[in-house]
């Protein structure tokens, strides 16, 4: 089964992504901490997509610790795709950006590129 990462600070979000990833047929990694996230990454964890609030907090960076949990996946796990998400413009290299709409993430929008870099999920 494909792995997902999903890294952001707002926990409920993480859980509520989660039964998303699950139900769409694939095994999500959740963490809410952006420090937990690089250490298990640098640990060599595995996964095929990593999902992160680019705007996250992470201490000594300020609100850019999504954008330093997406350099250490690209470090560690170069072939995985990186997947960004933010209620804030902005601009990742070499990344997906999903935009909310109202506050809340465009969940039909994530499953098609889901498929798009996965493949369907398994039932």
């Amino acid at each position: 089964m494909k792995k997902v990462l999903i890294v952001d600070d707002y926990a409920p979000f993480v859980e509520t992504l989660g039964s998303c990833i699950k139900d769409w047929g694939y095994e999500p990694i959740k963490m809410s901490d952006a420090e937990q996230a690089i250490d298990r990454i640098n640990k060599g964890l595995e996964y095929d997509v990593a999902i992160i609030d680019t705007t996250m907090p992470l201490k000594f960076h300020g609100t850019m610790g999504g954008a330093v949990v997406s350099m250490a996946s690209q470090k560690k796990n170069p072939q995985a795709k990186v997947i960004g998400h933010s209620s804030y413009p902005l601009f990742m290299a070499d990344a997906q950006i999903i935009h909310k709409k109202d506050g809340e993430i465009l969940y039909d929008q994530l499953k098609r590129i889901l498929n798009n870099y996965l493949g369907p999920g398994e039932e």
